[in-house]
């Protein structure tokens, strides 16, 4: 019987253990969390009170890369270099791309960007695509509209491409064999600290150099971000 009461008097002290255990990481993750928000809350609070003009921070969507931030300030800039790869069946695809953008006055972002593709042959029945410097791209994005007040921006920017022709007959072809012309709109909207919402839309138009006019898609992307 004694022996049955310590085995009862142990197990109740290792369930109020785990119990004590479990609140005590509650009580840890939810203070996590509450750091994580005043941190988000002051890293708000220095990009956008530090100074004129009005800048509002929005989540950038995955997909599409935004020039530069909605509200940019003189003198922002920022390199990027990315690299991806395609495990194909026949081949392995590569890619690689270089950019650079800046805000050379308030409210105006640039963005130079090289983007090149290489194919590494897996198997001799199918021979890969061209290697290829893909495009010479440039990038203007002009914010009209930004207020903290609504936390809200919109902006008006163009987008030029030009195509490179493939690498193995750039030497009997023209340069460049081709042009994007992609004109877009972006509006996006803070809720709270945590919660964003964007749209990024536009048209783009095909040229081919030979051809004359390859046609035109119209695009609508919109994004949701916690």
């Amino acid at each position: 019987m004694k022996k049955i009461f310590f085995i009862a008097i142990i197990a109740c002290g290792q369930t109020l253990t785990l119990f004590a255990q479990d609140a005590r990481k509650d009580s840890i993750e939810a203070r996590i969390e509450e750091l994580k928000e005043e941190r988000d809350s002051l890293y708000i609070a220095h990009i956008e009170e530090r100074r004129e003009p009005d800048k509002v921070l929005h989540a950038e969507p995955l997909f599409i890369d935004l020039i530069r931030d909605l509200g940019a300030r003189k003198g922002e800039a920022e390199w990027n270099i990315g690299m991806g790869l395609t495990d194909n069946t026949a081949y392995d695809r590569y890619a690689f791309l270089i950019e650079y953008e800046f805000a050379p006055i308030d409210r105006l972002g640039l963005e130079f960007e090289i983007p090149v593709t290489l194919n590494r042959q897996r198997q001799q029945r199918e021979q890969p695509p061209s290697n290829r410097i893909e495009s010479l791209k440039f990038a203007a994005q002009w914010s009209f509209f930004v207020s903290q007040e609504l936390q809200t921006s919109m902006a008006l920017g163009y987008l030029n491409e030009l195509e490179f022709s493939d690498l193995d007959v750039i030497n009997n072809a023209p340069i460049f064999k081709g042009n994007l012309y992609n004109p877009f709109f972006i509006a996006a909207k803070r809720w709270g600290n945590n919660w964003h919402t964007l749209i990024y839309t536009g048209f783009k138009f095909f040229q081919d150099f030979k051809k004359g006019f390859k046609g035109w898609k119209c695009e609508a992307n919109t994004n949701f971000h916690d």
